[in-house]
């Protein structure tokens, strides 16, 4: 009967838990379902960014493509010898380095041999003219012979009777005489050796007693006159480089051997249709007169070496009705800040062109614009802004207002 009592009494207990429990589990979730929930009374003061800006101008500019090139001679010779022999003698100037003018000597092959052919082919010259002179007399002589017959002859034996063709042979073989005679001499000529242009030697190749022979080398000069410095651009910077045709200036500067802030100037002279392999670039040359200043002393602290790397300043064609902005304010993906209306305006641009230090804007910006040039804490389109310079002025008369008026402590 007992145990009968404490398995009822074991039930009970067991449904009043398992009752309470899920009176309890509703009662939590009543009181989180019908939490109240927060009202916001008023929307956050976001304070507006201090910004400082330029106002947009829309001009005609002219920029430039930097660049890098490398100096070249205009004019550049291999000096070879025109006819075989020893070198007998050198010209007094003809040293390393040496500054020539076109014509001077640099070598002399030893003349005897060749003086002996010239004596030769004079000798037959002035026998070949002998015999043409004998061969005329002939020809006299057969003439009156002709006329002594007092009859016509066969127009097919005329020219054989008047003996026409051995005066044409004698004339011919004056005629080869002469042309060995101005060969000979032409021979004796070349063995000296000369300059070809204004110029400097570079590179001696024989000296006294070297044998040579005929297109061997001498000597490499190069010309004075002139140089070429060739520079390698891009074949978008290519498009937009001024005419040559209208030899426009170049401006050359070398920072590095030059006089601070000094430069020369060049003319654009031709475009190389042909990419260098290397650096698939297209090339132009510079030309600069006068490289060594050897006719205008004020170029001569300023001299363009062969072989010298030179910075130019290279014209592009004239740019009309854009806006041109630095670099450092043209913002990521083409986009330039705007304050319009107290906030922050992005927009993107279109970008014609860029220089060293510029963009140069043809769309997006207006005459007037205020760009923003200041770093932003946050960026978002809208954003609230103000000019740095009010609101600093507003600050200073704040604090000019309180120095005059005082407040005094309470009576």
């Amino acid at each position: 009967m007992n145990d009968k009592k404490l398995g009822m009494s074991f039930h009970q207990t067991l449904l009043a838990c398992i009752a309470l429990f899920a009176v309890s589990g509703v009662c939590l979730w009543l009181i989180f379902s019908n939490q109240p929930v927060a009202q916001k009374e008023g929307a956050t003061k976001v304070t507006p960014m201090l910004v400082e800006v330029i106002s947009a101008e829309v001009s005609n500019y002219q920029p430039t493509i930097h660049a890098l090139g490398e100096v070249m001679p205009e004019s550049e010779a291999l000096v070879t010898a025109q006819v075989a022999g020893l070198i007998s003698a050198m010209g007094e100037s003809f040293e390393l380095g040496r500054r020539l003018n076109a014509g001077t000597v640099l070598v002399q092959v030893e003349p005897s041999d060749y003086e002996l052919r010239l004596a030769e082919a004079e000798a037959e010259l002035a026998d070949a003219k002998a015999r043409f002179a004998i061969e005329q007399g002939e020809q006299l002589r057969a003439e009156k012979s002709v006329a002594m017959l007092g009859k016509p002859i066969a127009e097919a034996n005329r020219s054989l009777a008047l003996r026409e063709p051995q005066k044409q042979q004698a004339q011919a073989v004056v005629t080869v005489a002469e042309s060995r005679v101005r060969a000979a001499q032409l021979a004796l000529q070349r063995t000296k050796v000369t300059m070809p242009f204004d110029g400097q030697v570079v590179e001696r190749l024989v000296s006294v007693g070297s044998l040579v022979s005929e297109s061997q080398p001498i000597a490499r000069v190069i010309g004075t006159d002139r140089h070429w410095v060739q520079a390698s651009v891009s074949l978008k910077q290519l498009a937009w480089l001024a005419d040559p045709q209208n030899q426009p200036s170049v401006q050359i500067t070398n920072p590095t051997h030059w006089p601070q802030g000094s430069a020369r100037s060049g003319t654009l002279k031709q475009t190389i249709d042909e990419l260098d392999s290397t650096t698939r670039m297209a090339r132009v040359l510079v030309e600069v007169e006068d490289p060594l200043g050897l006719k205008q002393t004020e170029w001569s602290n300023r001299p363009v070496v062969v072989g010298s790397y030179l910075e130019l300043a290279l014209p592009v064609k004239p740019l009309k009705q854009v806006v041109r902005l630095d670099l450092a304010y043209l913002r990521k993906n083409d986009q330039v800040w705007v304050m319009h209306d107290k906030k922050l305006d992005i927009r993107p641009v279109s970008v014609i062109f860029r220089d060293k230090q510029f963009a140069y804007i043809n769309q997006g910006i207006k005459p007037g614009d205020k760009i923003v040039i200041s770093d932003l804490a946050r960026i978002k389109q809208d954003a609230p802004l103000r000019l740095k310079a009010v609101a600093e002025k507003e600050t200073n008369s704040a604090v000019s207002v309180s120095t005059v008026n005082p407040q005094g402590s309470s009576q």
